[in-house]
């Protein structure tokens, strides 16, 4: 970086009203559960609990490799840049930041780069994020294998130690025995590329005693993909990388690359505190998009940050064949949650780095809040609800499933009507389809006769209570190019018992709902629907695909099933909350091996409790609740550490959460 591009960044920070504590050659940062210590040369040394504390990791740094005669690595190419080791004050993101800047030119050797570190970490959690931007810094075209690479020092000492990686989870992590420490990486910007571990002997053996390896060594270490086996250390230590792949950035091109740096006492409270960085990391620091496409190979599924489905064929690229699938809520004729009126995106659409039920998974989180800014009398409309979207794929298969968790953020209990509404554009045109209700699969399909396309809807949660058809002029008739249909109409679509008969739409098309009935829930409770979307080129591939999709969902919600190296559960189990720590949402999963009386409740540190959030007989299976950061009175909790705590039957188990503001 320029002198003058430095004084236009440090001027910018000044206008933000922010300022870096004086360059040192290292910066010191720390979440209260662990410490981090960053040098002007961008490496990263994790230290437990703080940085007076035990080396875990003795350093992370970023790599880039060019070629075998060429990589940029630390020990040989890293050097101080504009921007020395700070912190910065007030942080933008996190509770607590810090930035180095360096460069490749410690030697003068090639490649040519500036990198940009830029580190955030919360209170009391026990994971730092470290935001690496990357700068083709030469006149060339450049084609860079990028990674992160560890050196572990567990517990102080290096020797003995096991670099292991989990396809499960994603971490590359290193232990030692049975010592109560696990300290690890995981990619949060993307899918791992591959994953390396090296005995220090078999990296550096021209001199164990540094880091004398070859950059054919780091290359390798680097470039070459898969997945290698554990690593059991010599005497002297081990080294691992975990990598994102190539890209090819053209001169003064970048791009970022963000990992989590994680600790534990355990290897499930490392899984734990990974799950909580993929979670700050997509809620606080991702720029996530207002919209996400997911392709299964045999469909495509783009989902709005507002919750709608949209799905395509036979990617996202491809045709439309439902505009549309989105939740709807019905309190009464004057008061309808739907789409058009009232979805409100929130923090964009997330696909997970590391889905855990499903080959591709993504989330949105949204409520019924939407107004028009632009319109200064324009408020929210009743009713006051909020939503998680949890969506699952599988590769090569011809459906997507959608969890919905739906949350009364009313102050008094309430009845809702819930359903689905869908609007078809079979074939990329909208108008001529038949839309009809099968009642062997207990599906709403439509399609256009004479062509092949079928899409069609399941509600797989529950049975269901009804189905409604409209054609789109009967629905919308004051305005038949928009949703301009009246909260009565959607009312009556929902709440209203009964199947319909078939319908052929005219040259509008025509919308339809499959609904669940009617959920009475207390203030902050919340109601689980869970549906599947599916497509065929027939009939009866449809039927098939349908019944698929059931067997799927059976297997993903109603067994409880042992996880990677797990054990099934002695009577249930109580998952971390995701996302962890969360603002101001967060799902919590419990699975039953038989049907019990259930209560989950939330508790502040002083044992006072929060709120209630499930309570009642629950059938054996998985299930899932949310609580949105509010007490029983509908007032906002302050941000802190909570205690979730599950009763169910005999069985008592807790967890912390951490709610952010």
């Amino acid at each position: 970086m320029s002198s003058r591009l430095l004084t236009l960044l440090l001027c910018a920070l000044l206008l933000a009203g922010l300022t870096v504590t004086a360059a040192q050659a290292t910066v010191n940062l720390e979440s209260g559960k662990v410490g981090i210590r960053i040098s002007d040369a961008g490496s990263v040394r994790l230290v437990v609990p703080s940085t007076s504390g035990t080396r875990q990791i003795d350093r992370i740094n970023f790599i880039a490799a060019l070629s075998e005669q060429a990589v940029c690595d630390y020990n040989e190419d890293h050097d101080a840049g504009d921007v020395a080791a700070v912190a910065v004050v007030p942080p933008l993101k996190a509770d607590v930041e810090g930035l180095v800047h360096f460069t490749s030119r410690y030697a003068n050797l090639p490649p040519n780069l500036l990198l940009r570190l830029h580190t955030y970490m919360w209170q009391d959690q026990p994971f730092a994020v470290a935001k690496y931007t990357v700068i083709n810094d030469s006149s060339e075209m450049a084609t860079l294998y990028l990674g992160a690479v560890a050196v572990p020092r567990i517990n102080g000492s290096y020797g003995g130690e096991t670099d292991r990686y989990d396809p499960a989870t994603g971490l590359a992590y290193c232990f030692r025995g049975d010592e109560a420490a696990y300290a690890g990486l995981v990619l949060l910007s993307q899918t791992p590329y591959s994953y390396k571990a090296l005995d220090w002997n078999v990296y550096s053996p021209a001199d164990p005693n540094s880091d004398a390896a070859t950059d054919s060594t780091r290359y390798h270490q680097t470039a070459d993909p898969a997945f290698g086996p554990e690593v059991v250390a010599g005497g002297d230590g081990s080294i691992y990388s975990l990598n994102a792949g190539p890209v090819t950035l053209a001169p003064h091109d970048s791009v970022v690359v963000v990992y989590g740096i994680v600790f534990g006492a355990s290897f499930n409270e490392m899984a734990a505190a990974a799950e909580a960085a993929q979670a700050a990391y997509s809620l606080k620091i991702a720029e996530n998009p207002k919209t996400t496409n997911f392709e299964s190979g045999k469909i495509g599924v783009r989902v709005s940050g507002a919750g709608s489905i949209r799905l395509l064929t036979p990617n996202t690229s491809g045709l439309w064949q439902l505009a549309r699938v989105n939740i709807i809520a019905a309190l009464n004729e004057s008061a309808v949650c739907d789409y058009n009126e009232n979805h409100n995106p929130l923090d964009g659409t997330v696909m997970l780095a590391h889905p855990t039920k499903a080959d591709i998974e993504g989330f949105v989180h949204f409520d019924s809040r939407y107004y028009d800014e632009e319109d200064p009398a324009s408020t929210p409309l009743p009713p006051d609800m909020s939503f998680d979207l949890h969506t699952y794929m599988w590769n090569d298969q011809p459906f997507v499933i959608g969890e919905y968790t739906v949350t009364n953020d009313m102050t008094e209990v309430l009845t809702f009507n819930i359903g689905s509404v869908t609007v078809p554009s079979v074939g990329d045109n909208y108008g001529g389809e038949t839309v009809k209700y099968h009642a062997d699969t207990r599906m709403a399909y439509c399609y256009r006769e004479g062509e092949s396309d079928f899409s069609g809807v399941l509600l797989l949660s529950h049975e269901p209570f009804s189905y409604k058809v409209l054609d789109w002029n009967d629905y919308s008739p004051d305005d038949p190019a928009s949703d301009a249909a009246t909260d009565s109409t959607r009312y009556h679509m929902t709440a209203d018992a009964g199947f319909d008969a078939d319908l052929v739409a005219s040259g509008d098309g025509s919308i339809f709902s499959l609904n669940a009935g009617a959920f009475t829930l207390a203030p902050q409770a919340s109601a689980k629907l869970v549906y599947g979307v599916v497509y065929a080129g027939s009939l009866d591939e449809l039927i098939a695909a349908a019944n698929a999709l059931r067997a799927q969902y059976a297997a993903l919600f109603t067994s409880v099933k042992a996880r990677p190296g797990g054990q099934l559960p002695a009577d249930f189990t109580l998952s971390q909350n995701w996302p962890n720590p969360f603002n101001p949402d967060t799902a919590i999963r419990f699975e039953l091996l038989e049907r019990a009386e259930v209560r989950l409740s939330v508790y502040n540190l002083k044992g006072q409790l929060v709120n209630t959030i499930a309570s009642g007989l629950y059938p054996a299976g998985a299930h899932q609740a949310s609580w949105n950061g509010r007490d029983a009175s509908g007032r906002d909790a302050a941000a802190g550490i909570y205690i979730y705590r599950l009763e169910a039957g005999k069985q008592v188990w807790s967890k912390k959460m951490t709610l952010m503001r």
